[in-house]
């Protein structure tokens, strides 16, 4: 009996005050994920404090960041960085495809469970829900820098993917990148986790589901545009005189200036969806790095990267307009640019997501050895 109670009395204490009096079936205050460790430092005194979760209670948005999420309840035990896999020097690689958030964010020093500088090589926060762009991308230029040999080559590799599909008339290449992307998303998530990698220890637990959302995000995006691109077609090309159109080449050849009015109008039209394309970015941004992270159900990722895009619209938007940027820059003297630029991407997207989702948010440690 008294074992009982003692297991009991475990099963009913609460956290540090991070509840949710709404919780998914109204059994559980957290929302359907159980609390983090009171104490997940161990021994570790990094880790340590007056909590395992100090400003945990005081969450950027709200209570809980999912809100009523239905995710199944876990415990986060098997994150001890004391335990003989850490002991032996394994690092936080071992965690990729374990679900890693709980639908809360931390203050900015709270240290995530992971959090093993030793072995890691990074010291791992956990994440607060608000994007810091500039963070992202300086971790991005850095990791891309310190561990050139792992991402020059991937950067080689895509430069040489971007070059092929561009001149190859059927689009299969375009067509194949599509399975290589959950490859790539789990390769800048799994940079996060610890500072030594590479692209040998690629790998893709949720490949299906990563793919799927992929695939889905695509169709509702292309969805969207093309509604877009029918309505500012109608109302663009509505205004221009059939008539007044040359119906010869040979005057077209003569004064390329007889079709101006059709050209700026095309011109137009590219503009707009261009622009839409643009301003719907931050909505469709997470959800494969969700999907990828494992951070849920395909139902719960589409649901949380909305939410992401919704809580960080602004951020996620001028986020898009320097990855686009870049990518454009990269792609400039033959691709050569992307070498750099596309590993730079992945890593600050990825770099983003953590912070985001309230995961693991890597940074330097004292000790940086590649």
């Amino acid at each position: 009996m008294r074992e009982t109670a003692v297991i009991i009395g475990r099963m009913t204490t609460p956290n540090d005050g991070n509840t949710n009096p709404n919780g998914a079936g109204g059994s559980s205050p957290y929302g359907g994920f159980e609390p983090y460790p009171d104490n997940p430092a161990g021994s570790h005194p990094e880790n340590a404090g007056s909590s395992a979760w100090p400003g945990s209670e005081q969450s950027s948005y709200g209570q809980n960041g999912y809100g009523q999420n239905g995710y199944d309840q876990q415990s986060f035990d098997q994150f001890d960085v004391n335990a003989a896999a850490g002991a032996a020097g394994a690092t936080a690689l071992r965690y990729h495809g374990q679900q890693l958030v709980d639908g809360t964010y931390g203050d900015g020093t709270t240290p995530h469970p992971i959090n093993d500088p030793a072995n890691n090589g990074f010291t791992h926060t956990k994440g607060t829900g608000k994007l810091r762009v500039m963070e992202a991308l300086s971790w991005a230029f850095k990791t891309t820098s310190g561990n050139w040999q792992t991402w020059l080559l991937f950067g080689l590799l895509a430069a040489v993917f971007m070059a092929a599909s561009a001149f190859e008339p059927t689009g299969l290449l375009s067509l194949l990148s599509i399975f290589i992307y959950p490859l790539v998303w789990s390769a800048g998530l799994q940079q996060t986790l610890s500072r030594k990698f590479s692209l040998g220890q690629v790998k893709a637990p949720t490949y299906g589901k990563t793919l799927g959302m992929s695939v889905v995000v695509g169709l509702i995006v292309f969805a969207l545009i093309l509604v877009v691109a029918l309505i500012a077609g109608i109302g663009i090309f509505s205004s221009l005189d059939p008539s007044t159109l040359p119906d010869d080449l040979a005057v077209i050849e003569e004064d390329p200036m007889a079709i101006g009015p059709l050209v700026s109008r095309l011109a137009g039209l590219i503009g707009v969806i261009m622009l839409v394309a643009l301003l719907l970015a931050p909505f469709f941004a997470m959800q494969t790095f969700y999907a990828a992270d494992n951070a849920g159900s395909f139902g719960e990722a589409m649901k949380a990267g909305f939410a992401a895009g919704k809580r960080n619209y602004l951020p996620l938007l001028g986020m898009s307009l320097l990855n686009g940027l870049l990518i454009g820059f990269g792609s400039l003297l033959a691709f050569v640019g992307l070498i750099v630029t596309a590993p730079v991407v992945i890593l600050a997207m990825a770099h983003a997501y953590r912070q985001i989702s309230g995961g693991p948010v890597p940074a330097e440690s004292a000790t940086q050895t590649y």
